[in-house]
């Protein structure tokens, strides 16, 4: 599940421009999101540490 605004991101990322998106099911429609991360728990405890600082990095500049 994604926004709009992320998938057509993605899609024109892969090359595929002017794609008409649907929405077809809304949750939580017109209240706000929390960013989050998934991560393997098995990954290196030092990628953890420099995913955690880059991510928290990318949250502390979005815009509340």
């Amino acid at each position: 599940m994604q926004s709009i605004e992320s998938i057509n991101y993605r899609l024109a990322k892969l090359g595929f421009e002017n794609v008409s998106i649907t929405q077809g099911v809304a949750i939580n429609k017109n209240k706000p999101t929390i960013h989050c991360m998934a991560l393997n728990k098995n990954s290196d405890q030092k990628l953890k540490q420099k995913i955690e600082q880059a991510f928290n990095h990318f949250k502390s500049t979005q815009d509340n």
